[in-house]
């Protein structure tokens, strides 16, 4: 090959030595702009460019841990995460999240009343057992007090008319 000049590495590719006869490419989970003469790891949260001239932000719904990652993993059901996210964050207590990817925390669902859910990470709220109650977006669900039973819907509790008891 008889070149006149010296030719730049396009980006994506690198030349780490002062006499190489071609550019190599980057490794997984890094990048090289043109002319590079090393390649960087993208930083958590990043990924790598389908041409590793540069690295973008995961997907909302998705998370990198560390950096040099190649590709960004999917949150699970319970889990959310925004774009560029390091790790995937659960849904609070009193909501759910069924399917996934969850891309914000406005994913997580809100338990309706008569409805529960007492950890994060849930993937169902649960319905209140006999004589408990729960209020909208709760983690426990509360016994009614004596002389009062539960609405239909177990979002309240109500009085024992007369001559009934509970």
């Amino acid at each position: 090959m008889n070149v006149a000049a010296c030719v730049e590495c396009v980006a994506g590719k690198h030349s780490p030595s002062s006499n190489a006869t071609e550019c190599s490419p980057c490794g997984a989970g890094q990048f090289a702009t043109a002319g590079s003469s090393s390649c960087i790891d993208c930083q958590a949260g990043l990924k790598p460019k389908d041409d590793q001239s540069d690295c973008e932000e995961c997907t909302a719904g998705q998370h990198s841990v560390s950096a040099g990652s190649a590709t960004c993993t999917a949150c699970v059901a319970g889990e959310y995460a925004l774009a560029g996210a390091t790790s995937c964050t659960s849904c609070p207590a009193g909501t759910a999240r069924a399917t996934s990817p969850g891309v914000s925390v406005a994913d997580c669902v809100e338990c309706i009343a008569g409805q529960f859910s007492a950890t994060v990470k849930s993937t169902t709220c649960d319905g209140c057992g006999v004589g408990k109650f729960a209020i909208a977006g709760s983690s426990v669900c509360i016994n009614c007090q004596p002389g009062l039973i539960p609405v239909a819907d177990k979002s309240d509790c109500e009085v024992c008319v007369a001559g009934k008891f509970s």
